[in-house]
């Protein structure tokens, strides 16, 4: 089963980055957006991440390093911010006792459901 997790979370991520890509190249340069013209850009990324990872390995090797620091340093760098930025933090009783109902949804439970 690790095997297809594998192959599935990869055609997943590729396809999800075909359309966003997709409709940044109808935005600048007017490149249709219909399910054909999807498809042509999501098999020209797995192509491309094909070939990059039968010919690329210390290439992924790297960007797999700096993704991982990029990580890192970018939750380091939000948890700082939010900690030294705001001039009022809310207490720990208004965080876990308070509810506020900011959407369109009008069950509390449905609402915390839906964040997971």
């Amino acid at each position: 089963f690790n095997l297809l997790g594998q192959v599935a979370i990869t055609a997943g991520i590729d396809f999800g980055f075909a359309t966003f890509f997709s409709v940044f190249l109808n935005m600048t340069a007017g490149y249709p957006t219909s399910p054909g013209y999807v498809l042509i850009v999501y098999a020209g990324i797995l192509l491309l991440h094909g070939v990059l990872n039968t010919f690329g390995v210390r290439l992924v090797s790297l960007l797999s390093d700096v993704s991982a620091w990029w990580h890192v340093l970018g939750v380091l760098v939000i948890a700082v911010v939010l900690f030294f930025v705001p001039s009022h933090h809310a207490s720990a009783s208004f965080i876990f006792t308070k509810f506020e109902n900011v959407t369109t949804l009008m069950c509390p439970s449905t609402c915390s459901c839906s964040a997971c």
